[in-house]
């Protein structure tokens, strides 16, 4: 049987949860996220970041996201669909396949992190800046436990 303290905590953690992913989406410009086949989803924009920084190999990209060289085909390949990204044989060695970044997919990249800059510049306009202050000393504490 849950103690109504422990439930209140859970409550409390749970609130917490869910304000961090709303503001999260707010932020990240991805409000669309889901709605049609050309959106990109939270971890297909990450994956896009990642790409323009590295150009990787699928196996680079499975190590970067945690998860099985076959479970990235299909990112990779909806990203190739989009126009965002290109797979490029390499000069050195013609067995190597490198994901590299589009002129489409850096536009789009620009385009939305502009857009979640401003998102959250307008955000943060409505706190003070002792609320700001308390907010950038709140997240560095959490970023900085070990989770």
């Amino acid at each position: 049987m849950i103690k109504p303290r422990e439930m209140r905590e859970k409550d409390r953690i749970g609130e917490i949860i869910s304000l961090i992913f709303t503001a999260k989406r707010m932020f990240s410009g991805l409000d669309g996220v889901g709605k049609s086949k050309k959106s990109l989803s939270f971890v297909q924009f990450v994956l896009l970041r990642f790409i323009k920084e590295k150009s990787p190999q699928m196996k680079d990209i499975a190590g970067f996201l945690s998860v099985t060289p076959p479970s990235v085909t299909a990112l990779v390949d909806h990203l190739i669909w989009l126009g965002m990204v290109k797979r490029e044989i390499s000069e050195e060695d013609r067995r190597v396949v490198c994901i590299a970044i589009t002129k489409k997919g850096e536009r789009y990249l620009e385009k939305t992190i502009t857009e979640s800059l401003q998102k959250m510049k307008k955000g943060l306009e409505n706190l003070s800046v002792s609320e700001q202050e308390d907010l950038i000393r709140i997240l560095e504490k959490m970023t900085k436990s070990e989770l």
